[in-house]
């Protein structure tokens, strides 16, 4: 998933989980509500926990996820990048 200013996003799988992968930061996801996941935080001094929406296209395929980065603007869009 990439968006031109914020960079990449890696969703991945490990022991039956999703994982999510932002520069550094690396998390497990729950799962919350219908297409909603949460980011599980590393530590009690890394807190973040950022709710991330995966999005659909007509056809019902994953065309992206959105996640809240700045709290004060409307949730970044990352679109979908094919595998190489």
């Amino acid at each position: 998933y990439r968006h031109p200013g914020y960079g990449d996003i890696t969703i991945g799988q490990a022991d039956g989980k999703l994982t999510f992968k932002y520069g550094v930061v690396e998390m497990g996801l729950t799962h919350w509500h219908y297409d909603v996941f949460e980011t599980d935080p590393r530590s009690v001094a890394s807190p973040i926990r950022w709710k991330v929406q995966f999005l659909m296209d007509a056809s019902g395929t994953i065309s992206g996820l959105s996640l809240p980065i700045e709290p004060a603007l409307k949730p970044t869009v990352f679109a979908r990048q094919k595998t190489p």
